[in-house]
């Protein structure tokens, strides 16, 4: 029992060689555009800014240590700062 091998045309196995190409092409494509794109995260329209995390982080200090004066100066509350040391001036 001989096997004969079956054998494509050249034009087709080139053909076939072309698709596959272009198929992984655009797989990869379509990877790195899933990879580029920014996900979406529960809670994100509600994040806060860079001033109002400082804010929160002064009030939350000045909340434990009401005398300390470059926090009352950083909260804009000069008139308590007086008041905490005779001899601020703003």
């Amino acid at each position: 029992m001989s096997r004969t091998a079956f054998k494509l045309p050249a034009k087709l196995s080139q053909f076939y060689v072309y698709v596959l190409i272009l198929v992984l092409l655009f797989l990869t494509s379509l990877n790195i555009k899933n990879f580029l794109t920014p996900k979406k995260v529960l809670g994100v329209n509600t994040q806060i800014s860079e001033t109002e995390k400082e804010d929160l982080f002064w009030q939350s200090f000045l909340d434990k240590h009401p005398s300390y004066i470059p926090g009352l100066i950083e909260t804009g509350r000069t008139s308590e700062a007086g008041s905490v040391d005779p001899n601020f001036t703003p």
